[in-house]
């Protein structure tokens, strides 16, 4: 949002108003770090980061599947080139990367003139000072890891960072040992917290006007005066309201993040045409109409605010991208990773799968050296916040289907192809885990283990690089939002079976993934 040291491609990217048609595209990106920005056919500005870094890398020696495509079902084909290389950051990082969106928009003529010079030369503006940002999250900080990008981009751009949301989960360590970013903690007191529909209609009202006084209090006295309001939309109540008259009363410019529209959360709650879902639209849409800027996670989502909110404000599609350190990993590291997590309780039912070796990959062989096993378990991993728009009832149909067709043909003593067992592991936190964990253990599978579990924000993307597939059960409530585990999926190489919902072909294409519809699709498509 506010760089000090642009580098042109980033710098023009906003180089006219929300809806421009002036903006010549960058050239294809090389394998050096670079933006490639191009017009959509809303005439949207769209931006695609690439980094020339880590290279997928499902054709080494030591990544082989260890099973053939069953010739009666869909092939996943492993990802290749086509999948462009992991990033070190996201969001606002596909941006900053070593610099930020800020030249464009505090400058559209300065950003222009720029581009009319890619490459001639470089974009100095040093002599800026620092700038207070403050970014509002209100839910877990930790478990937001597009705002933490964000943060870590603005901060490495020199800026300095009110990161303001909700403790729980530990956040990642960058942002943490990151001297720029201050973490703000917002504290709500547990007997505000609906148990209950019933409870939720009463204690609601109270939670929100407790989280307006406490943001107010933050925002205007608890911190610097901040430059920019950065504010993630959802929650939009009371978030937009808190972060719209701040804006107004301390200069700042406001910024909202489009993750989805939390009206239609609600609305899988209370019911779309509930009365308090229409009001919780009405605000949404009175408060996110007018800001400095509007990021946006889909090229869907951002032609629906232009075509059915009339916002107003820059406009600007950022795709996700998967950090750096989301990569595909080598035996020797799959095999330090599984032997250390086959040691935590959590993943008790995998062990059964190791065949007696210390990894459930990997083997050592006769020389010493670190191989992928011969027959090995296929690693299928999921993640998810145990939360109502995710059924895991399907997942779990579908690993029914797959164990008895396992089953079946391990059991035929012809020339049949033997499908290999799967190892399932489903990681996050959320209401329903207790749920669905109980419904996991009255499972009786032979071929199939299934453990769930809440892994470190630094063994996430260890075991993203190990896995075999990813499977996303994410279902949009307003079909214009991406699941950010697809994201970090497709980083580490991992092909991708996702729930068919309208905006998904986005991300999840025949070059990296599969959808589906419904258990036996699913069940399919792993075979």
């Amino acid at each position: 949002l506010v760089s000090d040291a642009a580098p042109p491609t980033a710098a023009g990217v906003l180089a006219g108003p929300a809806g421009a048609t002036d903006v010549t595209p960058i050239s294809e990106p090389t394998h050096d770090s670079s933006v490639l920005l191009r017009t959509s056919a809303d005439g949207q500005t769209v931006i695609d980061s690439h980094d020339g870094g880590v290279q997928s890398d499902w054709e080494s020696d030591d990544i082989i599947r260890p099973y053939e495509s069953d010739s009666d079902g869909g092939d996943i084909e492993p990802v290749d080139d086509d999948i462009p290389d992991p990033i070190d950051t996201s969001g606002l990082a596909s941006l900053l990367g070593g610099s930020t969106l800020a030249n464009a928009l505090e400058d559209p003529s300065k950003a222009k003139a720029i581009m009319e010079n890619v490459g001639q030369q470089p974009f100095d503006d040093s002599a800026r000072s620092a700038k207070h940002i403050a970014i509002l999250v209100l839910g877990d900080i930790g478990r937001s890891p597009r705002m933490q990008y964000h943060a870590l981009s603005l901060a490495q751009a020199g800026h300095h960072i009110d990161f303001i949301g909700y403790d729980g989960a530990r956040p990642m360590e960058e942002v943490l040992g990151n001297p720029r970013i201050a973490l703000r903690h917002i504290k709500i007191p547990p007997q505000l917290s609906a148990s209950s529909r019933a409870a939720f209609f009463v204690l609601a009202p109270l939670k929100i006007a407790y989280q307006i006084m406490l943001l107010f209090w933050i925002l205007l006295f608890a911190i610097q005066r901040p430059h920019y309001i950065l504010v993630q939309n959802p929650p939009a109540i009371p978030t937009l309201l808190v972060a719209r008259v701040c804006a107004w009363l301390t200069g700042a410019r406001l910024v909202i993040d489009w993750h989805n529209y939390g009206y239609t959360i609600l609305g899988m709650k209370l019911g779309p045409r509930h009365p308090i879902v229409v009001l919780a639209q009405r605000f949404e849409r009175f408060f996110g109409a007018n800001a400095y800027a509007h990021l946006c996670v889909t090229d869907a989502m951002a032609a629906d605010l232009q075509r059915s909110w009339g916002i107003r404000g820059q406009l600007v599609v950022l795709h996700d991208k998967a950090p750096r350190h989301f990569r595909r990993l080598g035996a020797e590291e799959i095999h330090q990773l599984w032997k250390r997590l086959l040691s935590d309780s959590q993943l008790e039912p995998l062990r059964q799968l190791s065949a007696g070796n210390e990894s459930l990959l990997t083997c050592r062989s006769s020389d010493g050296t670190i191989e992928m096993r011969k027959y090995r378990p296929m690693l299928i991993v999921s993640s998810t916040s145990w939360t109502a728009d995710e059924d895991f009832s399907i997942l779990l149909s579908a690993l029914k289907l797959y164990d008895v067709k396992a089953a079946s043909r391990n059991a035929c003593s012809g020339d049949c192809v033997t499908l290999p067992p799967l190892a399932v592991l489903i990681t996050g936190k959320g209401p329903l885990r207790e749920h669905y964990e109980q419904e996991i253990s009255q499972m009786e599978l032979q071929q199939v283990r299934i453990a769930t579990a809440w892994l470190s924000a630094e063994d996430y993307p260890l075991l993203l690089g190990s896995a075999d597939l990813g499977v996303s059960m994410h279902t949009s409530s307003s079909g214009l939002d991406l699941p950010m585990k697809v994201v970090d999926m497709l980083g580490c190489g991992t092909p991708v079976c996702a729930f068919r919902f309208s905006c998904i072909n986005e991300l999840v294409t025949e070059t990296n993934g599969l959808v589906f519809d419904s258990a036996e699709e699913l069940a399919q498509h792993v075979q």
